[in-house]
C-alpha cells in the first residue's frame, strides 16, 4: 500500500488515500493496516491529517480501552 502511495500520480493518490480514510477505522486496529496511517500521518499533510483524526475522534476511548485494538492503534493515536 505504500508503494501504491509513493509511486501514485497525485490523482491516483488522493484516491487511494480517500479510500483508507473512509477506512481509518478498520485499519488502525489491523497489525499492518497501522502502518499504512502511520505512513500517511508522516506525508504531513494537513488536511489529510485532519480528515483522519476526525475519522478518529468518535472511537479514541475504544481504540485505548479494549486490548486486542490498543497493540495496533496506540502508534496511530501517537502520531
Amino acid at each position: 500500500m505504500q508503494k501504491c502511495i509513493d509511486g501514485a500520480n497525485p490523482d491516483q493518490k488522493m484516491r487511494l488515500v480517500d479510500e483508507i480514510i473512509m477506512n481509518t477505522k478498520k485499519f488502525v486496529r489491523n497489525p499492518y493496516g497501522n502502518y499504512v496511517l502511520q505512513f500517511i500521518l508522516d506525508l504531513k499533510d494537513l488536511s489529510i491529517n485532519e480528515k483522519i483524526g476526525k475519522q478518529l475522534l468518535g472511537s479514541l476511548i475504544n481504540l485505548i480501552k479494549f486490548k486486542e485494538s490498543r497493540k495496533f492503534s496506540s502508534n496511530v493515536i501517537e502520531k
